[in-house]
């Protein structure tokens, strides 16, 4: 497997003359090896050199590829690599990036030049000063095969300014390496590019200012896809913005296209039915709508069920701090059986929580949902996804059905509900809303599935809870009891699972840790196999408790639990 991250390191011997001086006011700075006029540096001949299209800036795929991608061998991570497209001329978001042509402290550059189809291209853009906040987590914590472009886009900065303000991150970065040793520092020091040439300058760059002045970074991804950045500031008292916070968007893409890799390995291999019913579908809140799904008899033959939910912001889309919903909500898809889903009892077939201000992409398994939507056809949905003081919010919808079959041949045959889909209220008697469970497990039942989604929310007095806290479900059957700890960690756990989905460089507090769920991301899944505890054919008694750490959670307020626990029965088709 090859193995793409460039080519010898550079080394940054011209550091020892950029000294550590103040950003704002500064004159001069000396660089070694600088052989080009500062006039030179400083124009704007940006060309790209690259054999762009044609005047009305649309990109093609005819364009020559260049750099080392090469659909025949592998990235570090197994993904196939996608050659540059030197045809692509327009900027945008989500459109191909253009190549360009800069000046840095180690020289000119281009982006095809170190273009291998494994790397996401992070620049950061230097419009204040939020570049003196810490840099460790931004090389301790990124994934090692991310480029960062470091690059000035204040109009009135000359060429000693931008020196002096690329050469302090060049510092900062090159001092965090050698504390990281030779190996590591030689292994990644030309992954960062310190750019002379002006920001605005670069029409890469250009473009997404124009469109979004308000970007700090973006990325341009391993599809060379320009990318929103959104957000970079974290709250701690007062909303800071910290360069740490653009790593993530990398770390989001790798995943995300890794992701894709196994889906596709399984399309390629028989071993699943898509079945898209919605491509960038704008959905409003509360509205019903329809969607085809395969018929009864396809759906027969298959025992597991997945929904790959993308979900983006309306219209345009851009930016997602103007075009998506503001706020974090619980975001469901319902089952209606009536033409204008007026019925109180619609059954909920996803549920997960909307992102701050952005958009998301989701792979969640629904198999229980195997026995609501067996008719197949034609069908009736209504979205709930938070509101504001537009009304409710709309989203664009692009959604796939993954059919499969199971190992071991079982598939859901009937279900039972425990705690019925709702948002009650918590306090310290929550479990007592319900009196022991009667359970009788239908005839051909082979396997039982606890299958639980409970997501605390709003706060109780006195405390975070049910949001902000630790609590613990218990379900016990016939004295034998199955529980489940959702724990609230640490406080940027949400961040963590970026690699699992969460959307990253929210609009809010999007890092933080909550008890059983992130702002964009679904709800922390929990089930247990409870087959061997119950008597099929037999009436069996099952008991709920709950709790709050170590004691019961406190007395009023506003918390509330959005809750449903039923038993799955899997047989035999």
């Amino acid at each position: 497997m090859a193995d793409y991250r460039g080519s010898k390191p550079w080394k940054l011997a011209f550091l020892s003359n950029l000294p550590l001086i103040g950003l704002v006011g500064c004159s001069s700075v000396e660089v070694e090896g600088d052989t080009q006029a500062d006039d030179e540096v400083a124009s704007s001949d940006t060309s790209t050199g690259s054999g762009t299209s044609s005047d009305s800036g649309t990109s093609t795929d005819s364009g020559t590829e260049t750099g080392d991608g090469d659909g025949d061998v592998e990235c570090f991570d197994g993904v196939t690599p996608r050659p540059f497209d030197a045809s692509a001329s327009e900027v945008g978001y989500d459109l191909l990036a253009p190549d360009f042509s800069i000046e840095e402290l180690r020289g000119p550059q281009t982006l095809s030049g170190f273009w291998t189809g494994c790397e996401n291209h992070v620049f950061v853009l230097y419009a204040g000063n939020w570049w003196s906040s810490p840099i460790d987590l931004l090389i301790d914590d990124s994934d090692p095969d991310t480029h960062y472009w470091f690059i000035d886009t204040v109009v009135d900065h000359d060429l000693d300014m931008r020196k002096a303000i690329v050469g302090q991150i060049a510092q900062k970065v090159e001092a965090r390496l050698t504390e990281l040793g030779p190996e590591i520092h030689d292994a990644r020091t030309n992954q960062f590019h310190y750019v002379l040439t002006p920001g605005l300058d670069i029409p890469l760059v250009a473009g997404v200012v124009a469109s979004n002045a308000n970007e700090a970074h973006f990325t341009v991804d391993r599809h060379q896809r320009v990318r929103e950045g959104h957000n970079v500031a974290v709250y701690n008292g007062a909303w800071t913005p910290l360069l740490q916070q653009t790593r993530y968007w990398a770390k989001y893409y790798n995943a995300q296209y890794a992701l894709d890799a196994q889906l596709e390995a399984e399309e390629a291999g028989g071993e699943v039915l898509v079945h898209r019913v919605a491509e960038g579908v704008e959905i409003e809140g509360g509205e019903p709508f329809t969607w085809t799904l395969p018929d009864a008899a396809t759906i027969a033959e298959y025992d597991r069920l997945a929904i790959d939910l993308r979900v983006d912001c309306p219209g345009a889309g851009h930016p997602y701090g103007v075009a998506c919903g503001e706020w974090d909500t619980i975001a469901s898809i319902w089952l209606c059986t009536t033409p204008d889903c007026s019925e109180p009892n619609k059954r909920r077939i996803v549920k997960w929580i909307t992102p701050y201000s952005s958009p998301g992409r989701w792979l969640i398994d629904i198999t229980p949902e195997l026995l609501a939507l067996a008719e197949g056809g034609e069908l009736t949905f209504v979205s709930a996804h938070g509101d504001n003081d537009v009304g409710a919010y709309t989203y664009k919808y692009t959604v796939d059905l993954r059919f499969s079959t199971a190992e071991d041949g079982l598939r859901p045959i009937a279900s039972e509900p425990l705690v019925v889909d709702g948002n009650y209220g918590w306090d310290a008697n929550y479990h007592m809303l319900w009196n022991e469970f009667l359970v009788t497990p239908p005839a051909g039942t082979e396997r039982v599935e606890l299958v639980a989604q409970i997501s605390g929310h709003g706060a109780a007095n006195g405390s975070n809870c049910g949001e902000f806290c630790t609590f613990h479900h218990e379900f016990s059957i016939l004295g034998t009891a199955f529980g489940h700890e959702y724990k609230m960690e640490n406080v940027d756990r949400c961040a963590e699972h970026v690699v699992d989905g969460v959307t990253p460089n929210q609009g809010g507090t999007w890092f933080y840790d909550r008890s059983s769920w992130c702002p964009g991301w679904t709800i922390e899944a929990w089930s247990a196999d409870v087959s061997a505890t119950l008597d099929v054919g037999s009436e069996n008694t099952i008991s709920y408790s709950s709790w709050w750490g170590n004691q019961l959670p406190p007395t009023g307020g506003g918390a509330t639990m959005d809750a449903r626990v039923e038993l799955v029965y899997f047989g035999a088709p």
